[in-house]
This record gives C-alpha cells, sequence and structure tokens, in this order.
C-alpha cells in the first residue's frame, strides 16, 4: 500500500461570483459544493464525468474530485499515488478526451507534469501543444507524469537557433523515393 502523506490544509481563495468577498480565505470547499463552482463555471460534461468517477482505496471510495485534495498528493513532487493515477487512467479510457479537456482535467485536480527538457515539475498550464504521458510503476522513472516540451524550453530553443523552429516537422519536402534497379529474369 502507498504511504499517504497528509499535509496542512491549504487555504482556499474563492474565485465564485456568488461569494460576498472574492478574495475570502477559508478551507477548500466539500466535494459537492467544489462540484457546483465546476458545473457553474461551465466545466464540459465529459470532464465532470470523469471527475465524477469513483474508485477505491483503502477500505474507503473516492471520486477523483474528492482525491484532489493535498492527501492523495506526494507532498514533495505534488504528483498522485499510483493507486489514484491507475483508476485515473481506467477513467480516461472510458471517456474520450480531447488534448485541452485533459489539460483542463489535469488543472482542476491540480496534478504536476515534468517537463522531458529541462526536467522540472510545473503545472499543466504551462505546456502548450504537447501529450502528457504516464508511466506504470514497473517500468516508470523516478516520476510517473512527463510532457513537454514546456514553453520555457521552446522558447529558448527557438531563441539559441531563430532559424529553425523547434519540434514541428516540416512536411513540405518530397517523400524520399527508392528505385530498384533490378529487374527479375524468370526462366
Amino acid at each position: 500500500m502507498t504511504d499517504v502523506n497528509v499535509a496542512e490544509p491549504e487555504s482556499y481563495i474563492s474565485e465564485d461570483e456568488d461569494a460576498k468577498t472574492p478574495t475570502t480565505e477559508s478551507k477548500p470547499p466539500a466535494a459537492g459544493e467544489r462540484r457546483r463552482q465546476l458545473v457553474r463555471q461551465g466545466i464540459d460534461s465529459g470532464i465532470l464525468a470523469v471527475l465524477d468517477c469513483k474508485f477505491h482505496r483503502g477500505n474507503k471510495t473516492y471520486t477523483f474530485l474528492d482525491a484532489s485534495g493535498p492527501e492523495f498528493l506526494d507532498a514533495k513532487t505534488g504528483q498522485p499515488a499510483y493507486d489514484v493515477l491507475t483508476a485515473f487512467m481506467t477513467a480516461m479510457d472510458l471517456h474520450y478526451h480531447l488534448k485541452v479537456d485533459k489539460m483542463r482535467l489535469f488543472e482542476i485536480l491540480g496534478w504536476k507534469f515534468e517537463c522531458r527538457e529541462c526536467r522540472e515539475i510545473k503545472f499543466p498550464a504551462e505546456y502548450e501543444n504537447t501529450i502528457f504521458v504516464f508511466y506504470d510503476a514497473e517500468r516508470r522513472p523516478s516520476w510517473l507524469m512527463s510532457s513537454g516540451p514546456c514553453v520555457a524550453c521552446k522558447e529558448r530553443a527557438s531563441q539559441s537557433k531563430p532559424a529553425h523552429v523547434p519540434y514541428k516537422a516540416s512536411y513540405r519536402d518530397p517523400p524520399l523515393t527508392y528505385k530498384c534497379n533490378y529487374r527479375a529474369r524468370w526462366t
């Protein structure tokens, strides 16, 4: 079983229009209240379907919206526990999502990804036009989730070689063709 690090509850800054004071600090909202906030913000129903998927951890059942709290994340790295991640991958298989939807889902959950270029751990908003990779626990590197290159790495690469736009494929060149000069002889 995975060790669960319990961290101090973080203060929550309300961004809800219905709140009397938009910057009041309080405890994080319960999952039901947080879901209502997401619905009011116009979050896609497919994202809400994944957040409402249930998984078992120990003797309790949780939703992914419940699992976005600090007790489900590694305090040092900010990555989810492996059992949460495997349940999440199963839920993602049930619900097809576009890359933009996945990025928004990771932002809601507060998950971080390691950039493959600079090896820094960053939030999904710091990546652009990229994929998010989840590693299996047996074959994984030190980090379960990676992505990249991040926006900062792309900018550094474009400044180092201004004539070359990094990480983009050019399909203007014709494909290579091979001519065979061998002729078969039938006797």
